[in-house]
């Protein structure tokens, strides 16, 4: 193999592999952080709710209120439960940690090229160091779980503008508005059921 086409073997490899996975997991650590922290803000809601609910359930006996009162446990229940099994917070972490050992091997790849553009290494010694790098990224990618589709697009999204690019937009807005609404959704009902409480409070009879 002679050095250009090895050259350009490399820069393939860091440009469309390495550096599209790197910024895909770093959109997905973004992704997963902003999960943690909207399931946090909501059962902190949940929890706010069911404590004006029971307040409002000592103050004045109504069966709405006990009813509410049993939903909210359980959904907080069910939330707490579910938000810990997934883990938002750990999974953000394992994505930051593959990105930064990516870099440093994209990195590593850039200086291979400088320094056989240079000539300061041989075209055999370039070589073994890049498979050895193509076995690290590997190595790095069957210990992490993989970043989905959403990420991907977002990568694409920014790097290239093409004809191609507009489907995967729409692709995108779509998953990414159907997280919106499903946050939306929970804070309607959330705020729905103190609404609801409050007027059953001051207009229901015990």
């Amino acid at each position: 193999m002679d050095k250009d086409k090895l050259v350009k073997e490399i820069n393939d490899f860091a440009n469309n592999r390495m550096w599209i996975t790197k910024k895909s997991r770093m959109n997905a650590e973004s992704r997963y952080l902003s999960y943690d922290f909207h399931s946090l803000v909501i059962l902190n809601l949940c929890s706010a709710i069911l404590l004006i609910t029971t307040i409002l359930t000592a103050m004045r006996d109504n069966a709405f209120l006990t009813i509410t009162n049993i939903i909210l446990s359980i959904l907080l229940l069910v939330a707490s439960l579910i938000i810990a099994c997934l883990k938002f917070k750990n999974q953000a972490d394992d994505y930051k940690t593959s990105y930064i050992k990516i870099d440093a091997l994209y990195m590593r790849c850039k200086a291979l090229i400088n320094k056989l553009e240079l000539e300061e290494v041989s075209i055999s010694e370039a070589n073994n160091e890049f498979f050895a790098i193509m076995q690290q990224y590997n190595d790095i990618l069957s210990t992490t779980n993989n970043h989905k589709t959403i990420d991907y697009l977002s990568t694409k999204q920014f790097a290239i503008q093409n004809d191609n690019s507009k489907t995967s937009n729409k692709r995108l807005s779509i998953k990414k508005y159907s997280f919106l609404i499903l946050i939306v959704m929970c804070w309607l009902i959330l705020l729905g059921l103190l609404g609801v409480s409050v007027w059953s409070y001051f207009n229901v009879k015990a």
